[in-house]
């Protein structure tokens, strides 16, 4: 597995994720809830050895030091490709940005086990704030 970490807008993001984002099973799984980025987004994507998308975590990142997981995919919730982008979104925003994620509640206990604590729930979703300090043993 690798992982690569692009800018919001290029193209590389643009060829990896567009097949995903407008799949009618990827949409249902996202509640049907569109994808979207910006500028101010870092994607962060797993490739297997075929170089196929397994799993993304796009990061927006704002002026006032805050970034935020949101609109996400997972092939399946397999806990190596989650640690493994986990591992490099917590090496991008080391000390200079304060994370959230709004969680899809199936996620919910993976992002627990990462070290992130409820800060609001709503039917299907759940946002949640990163305590670095708290961040559990896992794999």
């Amino acid at each position: 597995m690798t992982i690569e970490i692009l800018e919001g807008q290029s193209d590389r993001l643009y060829s990896l994720v567009a097949p995903l984002v407008m799949n009618r099973d990827v949409l249902r799984q996202n509640n049907n809830y569109p994808f979207w980025t910006s500028p101010a987004h870092i994607w962060f994507v797993a490739l297997n050895q075929k170089n196929e998308v397994m799993a993304f975590f796009p990061l927006e990142v704002n002026g006032k030091k805050e970034a935020r997981i949101n609109n996400y995919y997972m092939k399946r919730a397999r806990r190596d490709v989650f640690y493994a982008l986990m591992d490099e979104v917590f090496a991008y925003c080391h000390r200079k940005y304060t994370l959230t994620a709004v969680v899809l509640m199936q996620h919910r206990d993976l992002f627990e086990t990462a070290g992130f604590q409820t800060m609001k729930e709503w039917k299907l979703y759940v946002k949640m704030g990163y305590a670095q300090k708290k961040r559990a043993g896992r794999r």
